[in-house]
């Protein structure tokens, strides 16, 4: 079996849509859903409305902070979540 080494992430951008933009070492890129997306999409699903009546379009809710912490497992953390690089570069889209 020959299985192609996933290479590994060398940074990761959070982008105004909620997708997560991640870099490869080899220059590959991927395009995930970030988990701001899914709290983004389902809100009015739910119901609920935020502190203070502010919605989610506001930036400063989903503002990414000073912080993507990549990991010597090839993953990393946005916003408090963990995700996996190997899985994102195997089973997210290439481009837009």
């Amino acid at each position: 079996m020959n299985e192609k080494k996933v290479p590994k992430v060398v940074s990761v951008n959070l982008l105004p849509n909620f997708y997560l933009k991640v870099d490869y070492e080899d220059g590959s890129i991927r395009y995930a859903k970030g988990s701001m997306y899914y709290t983004e999409t389902h809100l009015f699903e739910k119901g609920a409305v935020p502190y203070g009546g502010l919605l989610t379009l506001t930036p400063a809710w989903y503002w990414i902070g000073p912080e993507v912490k990549l990991r010597d497992n090839n993953s990393f953390v946005v916003n408090g979540k963990e995700y996996d690089g190997n899985k994102v570069f195997e089973d997210n889209v290439r481009h837009f």
